[in-house]
């Protein structure tokens, strides 16, 4: 090639690269503009989407934290379940919790109430509503402990839908001062269970038993579990298999006695299986004492010790309450029930409202609290009369003849007559409350109070709402601070009627405050899951809550359990529609009630996940509120 033509071809390539390096400069150039003018913006949008997140922030903060308090008009509804834990500093007892079963479902709450006695004769009720709250349980355990201005410890329970339990195994403290709840979250807790007890020895809150249902066996627990108030954590007690130690168990009193070093476990239930048998019921009866040492290295040990029947000792029986009593350093039981379960045909039983006290100190020892009759004016009078008629029955009877019929002086007839008048009036055992179990027992300086409950007659079950009180250190009679409104318990020929009329009176007390399953998002839910069933098939042979898919429910289950009520409504709208054709509309509209419900139903399921619960299937024949759940 000639040099002439080879020197234009390298300029005319050294143009073009300088051509395309430029181009790409600028290129550079103008994407550093547009990626700086894009940073700035980002930033600027960055500054601006802070400022609302901190504000929404504070919204939801000031939302999530506000308490609210309601003097209540009424008191809280009928339950069972629940705990009433007595606050002596501010001479306050708190209710928080429980359970109703109105024949088809069980309702389960998750109020917190403060009960007041100085205010008035039936004294007075306050509810307390924060949304950083434990979801809607019973058969939870809550103690009560001084410092800071008093704290409530709560942990445990279940929450029972159609075809699951929810055993939960969360801890809260409510603080009594600012009326909030606080989780308290470790790496090492209990497991979740339901039926334990739970009560507090100087600086440790002490846990033992309980038991979880798998909806195919009840596992009852015998595990001993201590929670530091120092530290802020739990602690498993594991002892020597060697050891003698208390049953598994559920439903048993747990009382502590700092002064003895000692906590004391007595009584409870449980089932015992065996291969090819069916479940055998047991109640208990046995007493044992955890005896608590600190060693040179202040190091704490435990050690089960058996304690002896000793006293006055309560009838075998389950689901009876006891309660500590500070000044008397005793424990107060009332109430309970007796099962004789001879087949799986027969179940009878016996159910109890006495009351007994038990000694904790020098080894323990049994004692009837019986009611004490008043003492009337002018005892001393009768009592001299008394010795005059006897007196004047002896001359009487060398006189047969001033009597022949052997009657009595008239004197006689009159002082007798006074004696039967007087023991009859005003008599103190007419004042003590109705039979019943698993009823909530709190003590208050000296006074007993009892509230709610579960009464059986023939196959019906009552859940009861009165509550009582009773002055220990005088023993003279209870007094009803709020009288049994439940409908049917007395008349025994009419308990279909009164069946049907209990549950539109439970359903009635359902849409009031004190009866929703609260916490207070999971209220909210719940409210308006289980009121707006307008479109029910038949409101007059079925309840609201029936034609409702329940929490844990699936389409099949809740058509399956629901398809009468569809298939009649379906025969409704096509009269000459064959059975498949019915059976296909039926279907149609229980999903369509179903999808309404659904997204209701996944956040209630949420929320009680996110409490710390457990969800275990159940067996279709296990429905809540069965007797051998509440017997637990």
């Amino acid at each position: 090639m000639p040099k002439k033509e080879k020197k234009s071809s390298d300029s005319k390539a050294s143009s073009k690269a300088t051509a395309k390096a430029a181009k790409k400069d600028k290129a550079a150039k103008s994407a550093e503009k547009q990626k700086d003018k894009k940073a700035k913006k980002h930033n600027d949008d960055d500054e601006e989407d802070l400022e609302a997140i901190l504000e929404q922030f504070q919204r939801d903060t000031q939302e999530n934290t506000q308490v609210t308090e309601e003097i209540l008009q009424n008191p809280p509804s009928r339950r069972a379940n629940g705990t009433l834990t007595p606050d002596p500093s501010n001479a306050h007892l708190w209710l928080i919790g429980g359970d109703y079963y109105d024949g088809h479902r069980l309702h389960t709450y998750h109020n917190v109430y403060r009960f007041d006695p100085a205010k008035g004769d039936s004294g007075e009720w306050r509810e307390y509503k924060s949304k950083n709250a434990p979801a809607p349980r019973s058969a939870h355990q809550t103690v009560f402990t001084a410092q800071g201005g008093g704290k409530l410890w709560l942990f445990g329970g279940e929450f029972a839908g159609h075809s699951t339990f929810y055993h939960f195994s969360d801890f809260w403290c409510f603080d009594i001062t600012t009326k909030e709840w606080d989780r308290i979250d470790t790496k090492i807790r209990p497991s979740a269970r339901s039926g334990h007890r739970m009560t507090v020895f100087k600086n440790l809150i002490i846990i033992f038993g309980g038991f979880h249902d798998t909806g195919v066996r009840t596992t009852y627990l015998d595990d001993l579990w201590v929670f530091s108030m120092d530290d802020f954590k739990w602690r498993k007690i594991d002892l020597s298999p060697l050891e003698r130690k208390p049953c598994p168990r559920s439903g048993f009193s747990l009382l502590s006695c700092p002064e003895q070093n000692e906590v004391v476990v007595y009584g409870g239930f449980c089932k015992t299986y065996e291969k090819g048998k069916r479940p055998v019921a047991k109640s208990l009866d046995d007493c044992y004492a955890l005896k608590i040492t600190n060693d040179e290295h202040n190091i704490t040990s435990f050690k089960w010790d058996r304690r002896k029947k000793v006293g006055y000792v309560p009838s075998l029986r389950s689901g009876a309450t006891m309660t500590y009593w500070p000044a008397k350093s005793m424990g107060v039981l009332f109430g309970g029930v007796s099962d004789i379960d001879d087949s799986e045909e027969s179940l009878q039983s016996i159910f109890h409202n006495d009351l007994f006290g038990y000694n904790l100190p020098g080894g323990g020892k049994w004692q009837s609290l019986n009611l004490r009759k008043p003492k009337k004016a002018g005892a001393k009078k009768k009592s001299a009369k008394k010795k005059a008629a006897k007196a004047a029955k002896a001359t009487a009877q060398d006189d047969s003849d001033n009597h022949p019929d052997g009657s009595e002086s008239e004197d006689e007839q009159g002082t007798g007559a006074n004696i039967d008048t007087d023991a009859d009036t005003d008599d103190p055992q007419k004042t003590t409350p109705m039979p019943r179990y698993n009823a909530m027992l709190a003590i208050l300086r000296n006074t007993l109070y009892i509230f709610g409950g579960i009464f059986e007659q023939g196959t019906q079950e009552f859940t009861l709402d009165d509550m009582h009180s009773l002055a220990l250190d005088k023993l003279d009679r209870f007094k009803c601070i709020q009288e049994c409104h439940v409908v049917g318990i007395e008349d025994e020929q009419d308990d279909d009627d009164d069946e049907d009329d209990d549950d539109d009176e439970g359903s009635e007390n359902e849409g009031d405050d004190d009866e929703q399953v609260n916490g207070e998002e999971v209220q909210e839910k719940l409210q308006i899951h289980y009121t707006t069933a307008q479109d029910a098939p038949s409101e007059n042979t079925h309840t609201e809550d029936e034609s409702l898919p329940q929490p844990g429910e699936t389409l099949r289950q809740f058509f399956e359990r629901t398809k009468d009520m569809w298939v009649e409504a379906a025969s409704r709208k096509m009269p000459e529609a064959n059975a498949k054709e019915l059976r296909g509309v039926a279907f149609t509209l229980a999903e369509d009630k179903y999808e309404e419900h659904k997204p209701i139903l996944r956040e209630i399921e949420a929320m009680i996940r996110d409490s710390g619960a457990e969800p275990i299937a159940a067996k279709a024949q296990q429905q809540p509120g069965a007797t051998s759940r509440n017997r637990r």
